[in-house]
């Protein structure tokens, strides 16, 4: 696979909401080079939040996902589902983004 197919997976699939798709592209590159290719995977659960209108936000010292245009139940409900079995790799991921990546250590 080419850099430019590559490039378009983790291109932001919501540039429509565009105060955030900076950030968004960042999370989802760095997702898809941790597993990418995983349909249950941390990069596909990403890639649907957004497509859904999830939003990212700068905090102090990470990076805050938001649930955007998602309903908050849904929102929760999702989370809980899709997010948490990667709760370790994403915190680590959110940190990066805002520069606190130095705390998290590869697994």
């Amino acid at each position: 696979m080419t850099t430019l197919e590559n490039r378009q997976k983790w291109t932001d699939p919501r540039p429509d909401l565009y105060a955030d798709s900076s950030l968004w592209t960042r999370l989802l590159r760095a997702a898809y080079g941790q597993d990418g290719g995983d349909p249950r995977g941390l990069f596909a659960a990403l890639h649907g939040f957004r497509c859904c209108g999830a939003s990212l936000r700068l905090g102090n010292h990470t990076a805050i996902l938001d649930p955007g245009e998602i309903t908050p139940a849904d929102y929760d409900d999702w989370k809980r589902r899709y997010l948490e079995p990667h709760r370790e790799a994403l915190v680590c991921l959110l940190a990066g983004l805002a520069g606190a990546a130095a705390q998290c250590v590869a697994a």
